[in-house]
């Protein structure tokens, strides 16, 4: 809840976009080598809204995404007030929000996948078919 709420407040969202190079994940200054780019299976630079969710429910608001671009760790560290050994991975697509609107809670078990848990994009036809909590 806290991940979701920090993240409407700050207007933003951070999802991995390279990861760090197998075996040099994280030195203890946070430096490391990029690795493999971050298999979201969708293109996070055409999506047009963003909603969050957590155990299969969404949270009850949505959010226009402004803009999507690549930002290297040490860029969302510093956003996020946080040391750059903190950062998973390399490089984060990082999407800017606008216009937060609240909405209906909704089941999206049958969309999301188990862990590992990743971001995905559906259309908002099939969010708004998922059953409302």
């Amino acid at each position: 809840d806290q991940a979701a709420d920090d993240c409407r407040k700050a207007l933003s969202f951070f999802c991995h976009a390279v990861e760090w190079k197998a075996g040099g994940v994280r030195a203890g200054d946070g430096s490391g080598e990029a690795g493999e780019p971050t298999d979201l299976r969708f293109d996070p630079f055409k999506s047009d809204q963003f909603v969050a969710y957590q155990a299969n429910r969404t949270f009850a608001w949505m959010a226009e995404i402004v803009e999507v671009r690549l930002v290297t760790a040490a860029e969302r560290a510093a956003e996020v007030k946080r040391p750059l050994t903190a950062m998973r991975a390399a490089y984060y697509y990082r999407f800017e929000l606008k216009n937060i609107t609240g909405g209906a809670i909704r089941d999206v078990s049958g969309l999301v996948s188990k862990r590992p848990n990743k971001p995905l994009q559906v259309t908002l036809q099939k969010l708004v078919a998922c059953t409302k909590c």
